[in-house]
């Protein structure tokens, strides 16, 4: 039985400017059995949702008290009965990735924030990360994956941007072409007339409006960026990007290499690099309290949009959402 789980390193070497979010990740993967609560709460509270449905238990066991643990059942740790919607964030993304790649079933995905929500109600515990049955389409859901990853790393690429030299530099820069390339061309596509971004495309036009945003005030407020990372209103695509270092140079063409081009992102949130692409959408919603923009990048209609790309092509109608509490 092949483990439930996702390949962190592979990740970090890939993309290390998305440290934060490999840190994160990696915390969520912790083994379960290290816990002290593992035998005495995770596991049978597992039991009860899984023996009953046939083929369960135990081969979703492991991930089930995964789940539960990280949506704060019985914990003792702030940060984790009581999540920041940065945690909640990631916590959707790492299970996005584990459902789309295990095929994991709506029902018991349902049924372990229902159990852990009791629990975490009867504990006196607040706002963990809910669960909803969310049912939305949004058009090119891969595209629209990565640039939403964007966010997550703007306070920590000034310094790979400035320094022609960092290793990360190339594969860096490259990803932020490529954002820019493709929300213009969905931009010109789905948000051109009034009707679609009110209305047919209404979701997809919000967050192109969020990585607006988000990517016009980091341009302005980064003037000394302005000749390493492209205008979004502006752009040009030219991905000679002068990289002094061979090592730099190499770079790029290996990331291109392995990916078939530099605007394929294999990021564990979302996709990897050997998965073909299918026309799925995963929409989580922090609903609620909606602070800055730049600091969340989710608005109250079109938040934390996650997508993956399967491994299975007959794959194609799962939609998930969550809510905060």
């Amino acid at each position: 039985m092949s483990e439930i789980s996702m390949d962190i390193g592979k990740c970090e070497k890939e993309y290390p400017f998305l440290e934060n979010v490999w840190k994160m990740y990696k915390d969520f993967e912790k083994n379960v059995s290290d816990d002290e609560n593992a035998s005495i709460f995770f596991e049978p509270t597992c039991k009860v949702i899984l023996k009953p449905k046939n083929g369960y238990y135990p081969k979703y066991n492991e991930f089930c008290m995964k789940l539960v643990r990280n949506l704060g059942a019985h914990s003792k740790d702030r940060r984790i009965y009581k999540p920041n919607p940065e945690r909640c964030k990631n916590l959707y993304k790492w299970l996005y990735y584990l459902i789309m790649k295990h095929k994991i079933p709506d029902d018991i995905i349902k049924e372990i924030f229902q159990k852990s929500k009791d629990i975490v109600d009867a504990d006196g515990n607040e706002n963990m990360c809910s669960y909803n049955k969310y049912s939305e389409f949004l058009e090119e859901p891969y595209e629209m994956l990565k640039i939403s990853h964007f966010d997550d790393i703007t306070n920590n690429i000034k310094g790979i941007l400035m320094d022609n030299e960092h290793k990360s530099n190339c594969s860096c820069r490259s990803y932020i072409y490529d954002c820019v390339r493709m929300y213009n061309e969905m931009n010109r596509k789905y948000c051109s007339t009034d009707d679609d971004r009110d209305n047919k495309y209404n979701i997809t036009c919000s967050q192109l409006n969020l990585f607006k945003y988000a990517y016009d005030t980091y341009y302005k407020s980064n003037q000394d960026l302005k000749d390493k990372i492209p205008s979004l209103d502006k752009p040009t695509f030219d991905h000679n990007f002068n990289c002094s270092s061979s090592k730099s140079d190499k770079e790029l063409e290996d990331v291109k290499n392995e990916q078939g081009s530099s605007s394929t992102l294999p990021t564990a949130i979302g996709t990897m690099a050997e998965f073909t692409p299918a026309g799925n959408l995963l929409h989580s919603g922090l609903r609620g309290n909606i602070g800055s923009i730049k600091n969340t990048m989710y608005s109250e209609d079109a938040n934390a949009l996650i997508f993956d790309r399967l491994e299975h092509s007959d794959y194609n109608s799962y939609n998930i959402g969550y809510e905060a509490t």
